[in-house]
């Protein structure tokens, strides 16, 4: 179960997280390779029918990476779940990889990144979910950037997480970007953190 937080103060970073998030230049334009454009920004309220067609195309095994169990798609794309994750708050703030509808390719979401509150002030919570297909194009890279960006910003002292043993994938992203990584032998879990200042 999550700690409850307590509501940001002034002198919390986390107070900062919707208002920063929207104020930074965070959206930004990514080639990759084989499909064209798409588009980090952040997630917006009318992203639930997107975020329904993203869940519907990810994988079993790619669920069991970011949410460490079994979650089926009928859960995952509940309205009430969706509307809240749709939402950008002072506890959480959430981007996207996304296209552009056009009239061959309709809009689509490809990846979420999302920064979250943890119960120490000083430290916020990343967690990446990318489309099996996009894996290992760079978008998970380039989420992880933006959400460094709006973590730094906002005055965190440290980024963390908690990666599956068997996710390779994420484990060599944290690598690149110089996170620590600590493995929870019982769990099957690897602690990752990286000191932002």
């Amino acid at each position: 179960m999550k700690a409850q937080i307590p509501p940001a103060s002034d002198s919390n970073p986390a107070s900062c997280l919707a208002a920063t998030g929207k104020r930074l230049r965070l959206k930004q334009a990514l080639r990759v390779k084989g499909f064209g454009t798409i588009y980090l920004r952040p997630i917006a309220p009318t992203d639930e029918l997107l975020m329904v067609q993203f869940h519907q195309a990810l994988s079993e095994e790619t669920i069991y990476s970011r949410y460490f169990e079994h979650m089926t798609l009928e859960t995952r794309v509940r309205h009430d779940r969706l509307a809240r994750i749709c939402l950008n708050s002072e506890d959480s703030f959430a981007l996207v990889a996304a296209s552009l509808g056009t009239s061959r390719r309709p809009a689509a979401i490809f990846a979420v990144g999302r920064l979250s509150r943890t119960d120490d002030p000083l430290a916020a919570d990343f967690a990446l979910l990318v489309n099996d297909k996009f894996q290992g194009r760079g978008i998970g890279s380039a989420l992880m950037k933006s959400l460094m960006k709006l973590a730094r910003t906002c005055g965190f002292a440290r980024l963390t997480g908690e990666v599956l043993v068997a996710n390779h994938e994420m484990l060599y992203v944290c690598r690149q970007f110089g996170f620590s990584l600590h493995t929870l032998s019982d769990d099957g879990l690897v602690q990752v953190s990286l000191d932002l200042k």
